[in-house]
């Protein structure tokens, strides 16, 4: 069953996205100054996983909003709310079992293995990935909606 719905999360996200690929992602100035700061030279090791860390950050900071914003704009619709969150839920479980991954396959398998700033690197590096891609489907998807009701 938890397979059913990994997959099911992966299969609606690669449908999904290609529908609200249209909506440009906005960019801030705070995210612009994050990254500016990651594709420096002069950056370390240590200091680029320091800013991947504040990516993921600002990344999920904007995907909770944006999926309160989600939440409230079907507050009162509770067939809406439920199969929201119930993606939600996947999605989560689908990110977490991606990053397990990734670590498991740099390890080799040997969880001994799986220590050091190469995996904290590709740790964060996949979550911010993952929830970056998360959070724009979420705000193109709200954006989508709320043209069709204007």
């Amino acid at each position: 069953m938890k397979i059913k719905t990994i997959l099911s999360v992966v299969l609606l996200s690669c449908c999904i996205t290609p529908l609200f690929s249209q909506v440009e992602e906005k960019i801030d100035p705070e995210l612009k100054s994050i990254e500016d700061r990651l594709n420096s030279d002069h950056a370390s090791g240590r200091e680029r996983n320091m800013v991947l860390d504040e990516l993921y950050y600002y990344w999920d900071t904007r995907l909770n909003k944006s999926y309160q914003n989600l939440l409230k704009h079907y507050k009162n619709k509770p067939n809406f709310l439920k199969k929201i969150n119930k993606s939600q839920r996947s999605w989560i479980a689908y990110r977490d079992t991606c990053v397990d991954c990734t670590n498991y396959c740099l390890s080799q398998g040997d969880e001994k293995n799986a220590a050091g700033p190469l995996f904290d690197s590709n740790k964060i590096a996949s979550l911010y990935v993952l929830t970056k891609k998360r959070c724009i489907e979420i705000e193109n998807l709200l954006e989508e909606i709320r043209s069709y009701e204007h």
